[in-house]
C-alpha cells in the first residue's frame, strides 16, 4: 500500500489482501490515512491505473 498509495475503494482492492471485507470494514480509515499522509508531505496521488495492471494474477 505504501508504495501503490491507493486513493479509492477500488484501487484498494485491487492490492493482495484486501477481499472485499477488509476493503468494506477498513478501507476509508486506510484511504484516510493515506490521503493524510499525501497532503501532510506534498505527495501527488496519481490516478494512473497502470500500476495495478502490473497486480493483476496471471492465468
Amino acid at each position: 500500500m505504501c508504495e501503490i498509495l491507493p486513493t479509492s475503494k477500488t484501487e484498494l482492492a485491487q492490492i493482495h489482501g484486501m477481499g472485499k471485507t477488509r476493503v468494506d470494514k477498513y478501507g476509508a480509515d486506510i484511504l484516510k490515512v493515506i490521503l493524510e499522509y499525501c497532503d501532510e508531505n506534498d505527495i501527488e496521488t496519481s490516478n494512473d491505473n497502470s500500476v495495478f495492471e502490473e497486480l493483476k494474477p496471471k492465468k
